[in-house]
């Protein structure tokens, strides 16, 4: 198919995509406790002739669409889990469970992918190799995530996979357009836990203690120094923390503190770094103040870095989709963090950004927010896009566009 035609059939199939992501946004489901969202993938896919194998990586399912010969094979993931947040929206689809939405467009997600397989299994005659459909779970909950387990149980192989494409709905980008970067796009995302500890006592009588908190403000403020001078200036870190919890009473000067952050970066050998850094500076300083320390340092999804061939041809086809002018190339990545990386690392991919910022219908709020929200618009273009993406790469299109590929 052509890219109008792509685009005039998801069109058309708009309203099925649209009722597919209610029905998972009503009903979500945690990390590794995607039961029935598997099942409601599952029943889709083997509806449409489409060979089918569930509990892949616990609780994932992996759709395996043949061509009418043997060739290529191209995969598409979509996330499954949804976040622990309790959800402000007054929808009618609202989540039925306290506690626990999709936040982070994963529903959107889901409902893209079954599109594209409702495109492309009425026409698996006309295209030449094979289209997996991966809807993969816990992709929430870093270090290891449900990526790295569906690699370990063989989803890229049998048949092995040649590509892989992936997108995420993302709300500063407007509706309608698309975001991509070939190289890395988002970040390596770490988490620390830091337990700082002393002796505690009366807080009358500091001079009898050894003031945790008293360290605990030195080593915050001292943490910021890291990244402004142990790290060249042109390359990218951040480290934050988020968490601070300590204390029982307003005059007591409490045995331990406990502190939990991140660190983000785009270079695999800076992890190692901050980590020593880290350990460092919190040992001079708590050595300085007769205190002790614990680090637990967690190494957290790789960075994601998109292949150059195959973001050009996402590009492309996006521009058959959307016109060239919806069609950004960025040149700043994300320090979010996503364990689509872990594929990336097998085959070439791209992992790109669909937007969904629409002020006008008051859809602004960020990902992770209890307010936030999807232009479900933008959900036959996420279809399309891939749809017309996996076709031009089964027919062996090339392209030249947005960054030099050597032929």
């Amino acid at each position: 198919m052509e890219g109008k035609d792509t685009a005039r059939k998801a069109q058309e199939l708009s309203p099925i995509i649209i009722d597919i992501r209610r029905n998972l946004h009503r009903n979500p489901e945690l990390s590794y406790q995607e039961h029935k969202t598997a099942a409601f993938i599952a029943s889709h896919l083997r509806d449409m002739g489409i060979e089918v194998k569930e509990s892949v990586g616990g609780t994932g399912v992996v759709g395996l669409l043949r061509g009418n010969k043997e060739g290529r094979t191209i995969a598409v993931r979509a996330d499954m889990d949804a976040l622990p947040v309790n959800e402000a929206n007054d929808l009618l689809y609202r989540s039925i469970y306290d506690n626990c939405m999709h936040a982070c467009g994963h529903d959107g997600h889901m409902a893209i992918i079954l599109g594209v397989a409702k495109l492309l299994a009425p026409i698996r005659d006309s295209f030449v190799g094979n289209i997996k459909f991966i809807f993969q779970p816990a992709e929430e909950i870093p270090p290891e995530g449900g990526a790295k387990r569906m690699i370990a149980e063989g989803v890229l192989l049998d048949p092995p996979v040649d590509a892989i494409l992936g997108v995420h709905i993302w709300p500063d980008v407007l509706s309608g357009e698309v975001a991509l970067k070939a190289g890395p796009i988002m970040a390596e995302a770490d988490k620390f836990e830091l337990f700082i500890r002393g002796k505690g006592g009366h807080g009358a009588s500091p001079h009898h203690t050894v003031d945790t908190f008293v360290i605990t403000a030195q080593v915050i403020l001292a943490l910021q120094t890291l990244v402004s001078r142990k790290i060249d200036p042109l390359k990218s870190v951040v480290l934050s923390i988020g968490k601070c919890n300590g204390g029982s009473a307003y005059n007591i000067i409490p045995d331990e503190v406990r502190l939990e952050g991140t660190t983000r970066y785009f270079e695999a050998k800076l992890g190692n770094f901050m980590k020593e850094q880290i350990e460092k500076l919190v040992n001079g300083i708590c050595q300085a103040y007769g205190g002790f320390y614990e680090l637990n340092y967690q190494y957290g999804f790789p960075p994601t870095v998109n292949d150059y061939q195959i973001t050009s041809l996402v590009a492309q086809s996006a521009s058959e989709i959307l016109g060239k002018e919806k069609v950004h190339w960025i040149e700043a990545p994300s320090m979010t963090g996503e364990d689509f990386s872990f594929y990336l690392q097998q085959v070439p991919g791209c992992y790109f950004w669909l937007g969904t910022k629409n002020p006008d219908k008051g859809i602004v709020n960020p990902l992770h927010s209890s307010s936030f929200q999807l232009d479900e618009e933008v959900l036959s273009l996420g279809t399309a896009i891939l749809t017309q993406t996996i076709l031009n790469f089964l027919n062996n299109k090339q392209y030249h566009i947005g960054v030099k590929i050597e032929s």
